[in-house]
């Protein structure tokens, strides 16, 4: 059985999280690297060696092995620690089991039941996570914890009665019948978890990221940790109102962002003005959604002047919302994300150009579009768990 770490220290973290970035590291490059004293990292490794979050990788071949007394490297298992993550979607929940460098090693899908009741949906995910433990043959042991990520929990569903307690009496059921630790968000929060540890471009310490879907999500990172405000409400900018008397919103007002930048807006503003096709679609295909749209993309990358003019006043909404946010939050890292082929980056040029119009003149700005990726949404629950284990560098070194 394996020891449970009481002292997660500041160290201690930064030498799991520099392992795992740089796969191999020798005592002497983890001092170097993490402006750490010798004795502290000979203290640490050997800590991590007796917890079985590290192992002896062999002799290193970096430059301080080539003279004298070669040296050792050291590797994070990727056997311990473990989390399990959960996609709980409307139709489909997808679960997996994730090691600290965020290797998926086990996967698997349920239907999700059409239910309302909290004792149901607590029952199914039981039995689902319980059938993916003895399908798969996992320790229990080895696992520090369920990360869900769930639909429908941020606004406006926030405000149904009830509400409040239903992700917390889920997370109770369910400690209660695995006797460990559990943590549920937002799919789109868990997705921001992705980003912030999975995603090598993203090592940042504060960030921003807005999801278009059919619906538009948002997840902050303040200091290095998700940031949900006093209700769970933090970060809802495709609510505010950027059209008088426009189209109905879910959250039962009028001409929100989220009703005029959302997949299927975009893509009947793709069917009218460049197909010349006036029906629009209410349900599409997922795969011809997706592939549409990455067409209009590129498109607008290639300077199609239609293209361009549908992307530039999705940008405008975009830019104008996301402006709002900065100028609260004074958060400048700004992530993108969707389902808009690799040319989704024309985005880019015109949500920052829209966003420079509102703050100051002066304030640094990055705006960067990111391609969805399915793995994210089980790939960021698990981390909600694994981010404990580890340090935001970036932040460090400011």
């Amino acid at each position: 059985m394996k020891k449970t770490i009481d002292n997660l220290t500041d160290n201690k973290r930064l030498v799991i999280t520099l392992l795992r970035e740089h796969t191999k590291l020798t005592k002497k490059e983890l001092s170097t690297l993490g402006n750490m004293g010798w004795a502290t990292v000979v203290k640490i490794i050997n800590q991590l060696l007796e917890e079985e979050i590290v192992h002896v990788w062999g002799v290193s071949d970096s430059e301080y092995s080539k003279v004298g007394k070669s040296a050792i490297s050291y590797s994070l298992s990727e056997t311990y620690p473990l989390a399990i993550g959960v996609d709980n979607e409307l139709l489909t929940t997808r679960i997996v089991l994730v090691n600290l460098y965020g290797n998926i090693l086990f996967e698997d899908k349920y239907k999700t039941p059409k239910t309302v009741d909290i004792e149901d949906s607590c029952k199914f995910l039981e039995a689902s996570i319980n059938d993916f433990i003895k399908k798969n043959n996992i320790d229990l042991k080895l696992v520090k914890g369920i990360g869900i990520g769930k639909s429908g929990l941020s606004f406006p569903s926030f405000y149904s009665p009830g509400h409040i307690s239903i992700a917390t009496q889920q997370r109770e059921y369910l400690m209660n019948a695995f006797d460990i630790d559990v943590r549920i968000e937002t799919n789109t929060r868990a997705y921001a978890a992705f980003e912030q540890w999975v995603n090598d471009h993203f090592k940042k310490d504060n960030l921003f990221f807005l999801q278009i879907r059919k619906g538009i999500g948002s997840g902050i990172i303040s200091k290095g940790s998700l940031y949900n405000g006093a209700q769970g409400l933090s970060g809802e900018i495709s609510h505010i109102q950027v059209i008088e008397n426009g189209l109905p919103c879910r959250c039962g007002s009028f001409g929100c962002m989220e009703t005029v930048v959302n997949e299927v807006f975009l893509y009947n503003q793709y069917k009218l003005q460049i197909l010349k096709d006036n029906s629009p679609s209410k349900h599409v295909d997922d795969k011809a959604l997706r592939e549409s749209l990455a067409t209009l993309f590129s498109m607008a990358k290639a300077k199609d002047k239609v293209a361009v003019n549908i992307v530039k006043q999705a940008a405008k909404y975009l830019g104008y919302c996301i402006a709002m946010a900065i100028i609260v939050l004074d958060i400048p890292n700004i992530i993108i994300s969707g389902h808009f082929g690799k040319d989704g980056d024309v985005l880019e040029e015109y949500v920052e150009s829209e966003i420079k119009k509102q703050i100051l003149k002066n304030m640094p700005l990055s705006v960067h579009y990111e391609p969805l990726d399915v793995d994210g949404f089980v790939q960021g629950a698990a981390f909600l768990i694994l981010k404990d284990y580890l340090y935001n560098v970036a932040y460090r070194d400011k």
